[in-house]
Order: structure tokens, then sequence, then C-alpha cells
């Protein structure tokens, strides 16, 4: 311990390193996806691993020191194991979205979980419960005198180093507040930085003086939006636009792998050829496909929007 103590800050790092490619491997599924993670985007990787060993600077507030960095390990291990377990069942990654509705996924934990998996799930709690109690009394003290004030002060320092690094790697794209498509965004940015921009960024704020009075008075009480459009036979007043989306269905000549012996979307073509039709670009397809359909319902920018 005291030679561990003396080279603490060169352990804290090596640990994190350790603790980082570990997140990796168990979110991608594949020791060998992590590696070219960590080779191929050495700047992101370093970056992640500054994260988890800027929180070890909390260590140095208490005596229990080992103690403290076995929480901290386990903390982000579990982060790890939850992303890479719902990767297993779902394309979009654990983010901060899924602890706000927590209460809520506890009457899906089926579509999650199967009773084996349960049970080995409960085990696994009971047992790193276990070991962290046993830990608090084995681990020992730190016997050196405990510099508070410093050591507050060099987490604030470590941790402030962190937002700063954060708005230089943005700013050099090395990452991106923004993630159009956020399983994408963690495959590059990495489960680190991306788990804890889901937690902090979380959009634009309310602007000043916005109320529901307000918006009706910019609308006129409904006036600026109603329908000007009017049916020339019942005289009613009709939408001029009929808007359907409909996520599992899709124009299958556009499929390349196969051919068909009829027209197999006969109605939809023949839409095409009466009325307006064209393809947009999208921002994510296969994860979050429901921001798209969010911008395009709304004409929102999901900029406006924290993570996930």
């Amino acid at each position: 311990y005291k030679w561990m103590n003396r080279l603490s800050l060169l352990c804290h790092f090596v640990l994190a390193c350790i603790l980082n490619f570990l997140i990796e491997v168990i979110s991608r599924h594949s020791l060998f996806a992590a590696w070219n993670y960590l080779i191929g985007s050495p700047k992101v990787f370093l970056f992640n691993t500054y994260l988890i060993f800027a929180t070890f600077s909390i260590v140095y507030l208490f005596k229990r020191r080992v103690f403290t960095r076995i929480l901290l390990s386990v903390f982000w291990m579990i982060l790890g194991i939850s992303n890479g377990y719902m990767l297993m069942k779902r394309v979009t990654p654990f983010n901060a979205q899924d602890l706000k509705v927590a209460s809520d996924a506890v009457s899906l934990i089926n579509n999650y979980f199967n009773p084996f998996e349960l049970t080995l799930l409960a085990i696994g709690i009971v047992a790193v419960v276990v070991w962290v109690i046993s830990m608090w009394r084995r681990g020992g003290q730190y016997t050196g005198k405990i510099y508070r004030i410093p050591a507050l002060i060099g987490v604030v320092v470590w941790i402030g180093g962190y937002v700063v690094l954060t708005n230089v790697a943005i700013d050099q794209r090395v990452v991106s507040n923004y993630f159009g498509n956020i399983a994408f965004a963690y495959e590059d940015y990495g489960l680190p930085y991306c788990f804890m921009a889901s937690v902090f960024n979380t959009g634009i704020d309310e602007p000043s003086g916005y109320s529901k009075k307000t918006m009706e008075e910019i609308g006129q009480n409904g006036k600026l939006t109603e329908s000007k459009i009017t049916n020339a036979k019942t005289k009613k007043t009709k939408p001029n636009i009929l808007f359907v989306q409909l996520e599992s269905y899709f124009d299958v000549d556009n499929a390349e792998f196969f051919k068909t012996s009829q027209d197999v979307c006969p109605n939809l073509h023949k839409m095409f050829k009466k009325y307006s039709t064209g393809y947009f670009k999208v921002p994510s397809v296969g994860a979050g496909t429901a921001n798209t359909e969010f911008e395009v319902l709304t004409g929102m920018n999901l900029r406006y929007f924290g993570p996930g």
C-alpha cells in the first residue's frame, strides 16, 4: 500500500486505462473490436480514460482509499455491463434517459431478462454487494494525514480539467456534442463520454418569457395556424397534406437483392406517378428512428435536446 500510495496517480491512470478497455470490450461484445477502437481512435480512448481517471481524485478525500477505488471501479463496470447487455436486446445504448424511466422499465423487465437471467442477475448483485462490504473491512485505511482542503481543490482541478478538455475535444472534432445516431456515437466516442453527455447535456433551456399565454398570443389563439384549404364539393375545411409514417413499410422495388414477379406496391407507385414524390436524408437509421419521426412531424431539430 505504501508503494502504491506513493505512485497513486500513475496507478490511477493504469487502472483507468484497464477499466476503459474492459468497458469497451463488454459494450462492443468483442475484444478485437475494442482493440481496433483503441488503435484507431487513441485520442478518444485517452479522452475517456481521463474522465475515469479524474473520478479517482475523489479517493484523496477519504482514509479508506482502497474501498473508495473499488466503489468507483464497480460504478464504471456496472455502466459497461448494463450497456453491453442492453445492446444484446436492442440497438439503443444505455443512457441517462433509461434511468429517468426506470420505474416504468420494471413492467418491461421480462422483455430484457428471462427467469434464468434474472436469477443470475440477483446472484451477481448479491455477490458484488457482499464483496464490497468485505473490502470495507479488509481494504485497510490510509495511515498518513489527510489534507482535505488541498484534496478538494485537486478534485475541482481534475474535474474542471475534464470540462476544459471536453470543449477542446469538441472544437477539434475529436468528439461531438450532437448524436445524430446515438448507437454510432457510442461506437465512435466511447461509453464514458457518451453516457455522461446524456446526463449533463439536457438541451436548450426554456426561453425567457415562455408561457402558454405567450404562445397563444403569438398564434392569435389558433388563427395563425388555421387551415384555409376548402373542399369545393363539401365546403368543409380539409388539410392539404396527408402525412403517413410507417416504419415497417417500404418500397419493395428499392430492395436490390431480389426481384418480384409482379408489382408488390401498386397503390404506392400509383401515388408516385400522380403526386409529388422524392427522397430526403435522415439523421439516423436503425437506432433512434423515433428521432427522425419527431423531426419530420414537428420541424424541430434534435440539436435542441440532449442525447438519448
